[in-house]
């Protein structure tokens, strides 16, 4: 006998229409009916009969009025304590209603930015590709099946509400809603930039085409293929933005090149910064300043949309006739799960890494000893492949190469060359 987990849930949403029938206008309550049915039928049965359905009724009229206040262009944050004597039910939970154009990262990064103030939610719904339109003075007038005809009026929108597990005061519903706030902006700024931002790459893949004779070919034609490879779905763009180098008696700086910024990195969002090189390690300095096209790091600023993390930084150089650097093009963004899962071999840049070290080993690739070195460093954790140069990798794999069978606890530490942080790996015996 097969078990049906969503039996009766169709059932339990005929109620809840019925429900809001009894208590709007006949207009309102078609329009709000058919929210209701393409919403909630996105939400587990389990989920929904956590609730009443008085409750379920009364938060979905609340939820609909939040939809039929959004404005052109702008997204609705509305984040109340619900109260019998306002509302029509009553919670000891906090609810968020967000209502936006349906763009990509809408709901993780929601999700990040309450945790991330210290909350947590117990219930999250959300529905994207709404299909609705709306009057002259923007209230929903029609509210199309999802599987419908395009219409020429039609405009998709996200509705995501979400139940916290615990009531905020003013306080803090006033901090998160300014959170909020800005996260949407910033994430809205993110994919209206996107075509513009890979565009850019593009442009850096075609400018090393006519690169300095003085750089090594095999490195330009293999960080091509590495801003092929990221452009190709293996990187989420956050910002990007170009640096011109600028020296001032002995002060070299990386100053940002007006009305280049997009994304996170657009000038009305984030002003820019200086960079000043003389004041950097002497490690992060020569790095900045050799030949070597691309530098990859980590940023000590954390993700604003997507995914919580600090943000991965990307810095095409520019080089003069000489071969002298002249500036860069910053990338800031979060590699994708497909680039932590696919084998350093295949990725272009990294697998030259990779051979590298194998090279310097001096252990032949065919020996049982370099195919058990080169696993160690295909397993790596991504990030330190992608950030730790090859002399730093080849004593931390050969520091774990060393231990192999032993019953040991191993600390590998490796500090970023920017000192913003330090990758600590820790090898601790199974049993």
């Amino acid at each position: 006998m097969t078990y049906t987990f969503e039996a009766g849930k169709e059932k339990l949403i005929d109620d809840v229409v019925q429900c809001v029938k009894r208590k709007m206008p006949k207009k309102k309550a078609e329009l709000c009916s058919e929210f209701i049915r393409q919403f909630f039928n996105t939400v587990g049965l389990e989920d929904l009969r956590c609730w009443s359905i008085n409750d379920l009724c009364y938060a979905s009229i609340h939820f609909w009025s939040t939809i039929q206040t959004r404005q052109y262009g702008k997204p609705v944050i509305n984040i109340y304590n619900p109260c019998s004597e306002r509302d029509g039910w009553k919670s000891t939970y906090t609810v968020l209603e967000v209502v936006a154009v349906d763009v990509p990262f809408l709901v993780d990064s929601i999700r990040m930015t309450v945790n991330r103030l210290g909350f947590s939610s117990q219930l999250i719904m959300h529905i994207g590709g709404m299909r609705v339109e709306r009057s002259k003075d923007r209230e929903v007038s029609a509210i199309y099946s999802p599987h419908g005809e395009p219409h020429a009026d039609v405009i998709l929108e996200a509705a995501i509400l979400m139940e916290m597990n615990q009531e905020l005061n003013e306080t803090m519903l006033q901090a998160l809603k300014t959170r909020l706030e800005l996260v949407l902006r910033d994430n809205q700024a993110v994919v209206d930039d996107w075509p513009l931002m890979r565009e850019k790459v593009q442009e850096s893949i075609d400018e090393l085409e006519s690169s300095p004779a003085s750089l090594d070919t095999f490195e330009v034609e293999e960080t091509q293929l590495f801003l092929k490879w990221i452009e190709d779905h293996h990187f989420t763009f956050l910002g990007i933005r170009d640096y011109e180098l600028f020296q001032n008696k002995n002060d070299l700086t990386l100053k940002a090149v007006p009305e280049t910024g997009l994304g996170v990195l657009r000038e009305s969002l984030h002003p820019s910064t200086e960079s000043n090189i003389s004041k950097m390690t002497p490690e992060a300095r020569e790095l900045t300043l050799s030949s070597r096209i691309l530098v990859m790091s980590k940023t000590n600023t954390l993700a604003t949309v997507h995914r919580d993390a600090y943000t991965d930084y990307i810095g095409i150089k520019r080089f003069n006739a000489e071969g002298n650097v002249i500036g860069e093009r910053r990338i800031l963004g979060l590699y994708t799960s497909a680039a932590y899962n696919t084998n350093p071999k295949h990725i272009p840049f990294l697998r030259h890494k990779v051979a590298k070290v194998m090279k310097n080993s001096l252990m032949s690739p065919r020996s049982h000893a370099g195919k058990v070195l080169l696993n160690i460093l295909e397993t790596l954790p991504r990030d330190d492949l992608i950030q730790g140069l090859e002399d730093e990798l080849l004593q931390m794999c050969l520091g774990i190469f060393h231990m192999q069978e032993r019953r040991r606890i191993r600390l590998f530490a490796r500090m970023d060359v920017y000192r913003r942080f330090v990758s600590c790996l820790l090898y601790i015996p199974k049993e």
